[in-house]
């Protein structure tokens, strides 16, 4: 038998390539394609001989790369598969020949042909796309790793209990609790039918039940883990505590409240270890993106989330600005006030320039929204955050790259074009025309963009979404 890995961890090689994926995922094909092949390379006898203890120098990665090569060619998808080891992002670097060998009757049983035939061989892919197969395969590669070495099955909600215990959760609620708008939407989610549907909007005041009708939602489309994204810390502790009351704190993790001593690589990207362990994660759109997603352009060296502003900024000429805000429905606390002002405290400096503005904010959301503002003074001893601009800028916007550009159509909202593509269902995302042409040029003039983007019509729209960056968001019939 060809064997993945030996000891308390043994596991055949095949049961670890031969993994069941949702229907729907994007990029389904290349995605199957990669986990079939990213091992590959263990096939080879020096790898076989590798397994038992024995001494050799052999690195499977570069093997399934070379494998790969001979198959594919030049492809992204092999250097995906050489730095699916790698602890932050793709590798494009020189490679060492190692001669690999692998038994024709293993590629035939895992149907590396077949898979090989479907690829979109001469595709493009974009640096989105490209870090998100990447961390596709990175997700599958360590979820069965770490259920097979837990001899674990993946956490599943049961779906007739959970919905079960939904409604118990909303007959315990008082009865002024659940006013007209309450019991018209959930009236409104009781009737709906996601057909071939992928995404629904729920829009609705606060306290009229949006995340118990969520639940129900998500649960009537027979999924069985969930993935609760917030915006910001208040609301997920709120949501926290009310899920463990439905489901009961075994079937919930709250990402956000995790400390350094909780056992996990890094807080950082340790959302993908912890959604392995049960059915329900509660977590922040920021950690969200930044778990799933290897790559960041920032380095924030040894300030961790807790120390971390929400927002580092600069303007147009050239200075630099530092934001914290928090808000809580329970009240204002001194001491929240005291933790706002040492997260924006602690950045000495910015490519070596002190900030032109701290700001610390703390807002009481209880009934009336009431804010309260300090700006502190920095802390000298701080740190020293080090990063290029202009690559931050193209990181940001690297969604929009030319290839994305091909199939896209040019809208006119409020007398400013628009390039647009049809994202999922009826939802539309695209860039301004002007912002996009001002991206492309082979230096970014950082001062045209801000203006451009400034330049922008507002839009009051509902259905319409036009952010500070000059991207278009928009929901159409």
């Amino acid at each position: 038998m060809i064997m993945a890995s030996s000891g308390i961890a043994a596991q055949s090689l095949r049961e670890h390539l031969l993994q069941t994926l949702p229907k729907d995922l994007p990029f389904l094909t290349e995605i199957r394609f990669l986990l079939a092949a990213h091992d590959i390379g263990k096939a080879d006898e020096r790898f076989q001989r590798k397994v038992t203890g024995e001494p050799v120098e052999y690195r499977h990665a570069d093997g399934s790369y070379e494998y790969l090569s001979k198959e594919l060619g030049d492809n992204v998808l092999n250097w995906l598969v050489r730095s699916h080891h790698n602890p932050d992002s793709v590798q494009f670097e020189f490679f060492k020949e190692q001669s690999v060998s692998i038994p024709k009757l293993f590629t035939d049983e895992i149907g590396i042909a077949a898979l090989k035939d479907k690829l979109p061989i001469n595709k493009v892919y974009t640096p989105a796309e490209i870090l998100f197969l990447f961390s596709c395969l990175k997700y599958f590669d360590r979820s069965d790793r770490y259920y097979h070495i837990n001899n674990s099955e993946r956490p599943l909600l049961q779906i007739p209990l959970s919905l079960a215990k939904i409604e118990d959760f909303r007959n315990s609620l008082k009865k002024g609790a659940r006013n007209k708008v309450y019991n018209d939407l959930w009236a409104a989610i009781g009737s709906f039918h996601w057909g071939n549907k992928k995404t629904c909007f729920i829009k609705s005041p606060t306290g009229s039940g949006k995340t118990l009708s969520a639940l129900r939602l998500a649960l009537k489309d027979k999924i069985k883990k969930l993935v609760y994204v917030a915006p910001f810390l208040s609301i997920t502790s709120q949501v926290s505590n009310q899920l463990k009351n439905i489901f009961g704190e075994s079937e919930v993790v709250d990402f956000t409240s995790l400390g350094q001593d909780d056992k996990c690589e890094s807080l950082d990207n340790g959302f993908l270890e912890y959604s392995f362990t049960k059915p329900i994660t509660i977590i922040t759109a920021y950690k969200f993106v930044e778990g799933m997603f290897f790559s960041l352009p920032i380095t924030y060296g040894y300030l961790n989330s807790t120390y971390r502003p929400d927002f580092v900024g600069t303007d147009k000429w050239g200075n630099y600005h530092v934001f914290e805000s928090k808000g809580y429905s329970s009240g204002y606390r001194k001491a929240t006030m005291i933790h706002a002002k040492q997260q924006v405290s602690r950045i000495a400096a910015i490519n070596g320039k002190a900030p032109d503005t701290r700001v610390a904010c703390v807002f009481d959301i209880r009934n009336n929204i009431k804010g309260y503002i300090e700006d502190p003074d920095g802390n000298e001893r701080g740190i020293n955050i080090e990063f290029n601009l202009d690559t931050v800028i193209k990181e940001y916007y690297s969604y929009f790259e030319p290839e994305w550009l091909e199939g896209a159509e040019k809208i006119d909202r409020n007398g400013h074009k628009f390039y647009v593509k049809n994202l999922f269902d009826n939802v539309f995302y695209g860039i301004s025309v002007e912002v996009y042409n001002i991206l492309r040029e082979e230096e970014i003039k950082k001062g045209e963009l801000i203006e451009a983007i400034d330049e922008i019509p507002k839009d009051e729209s509902e259905s319409y979404s036009i952010g500070l960056d000059g991207i278009i968001a928009f929901f159409s019939q």
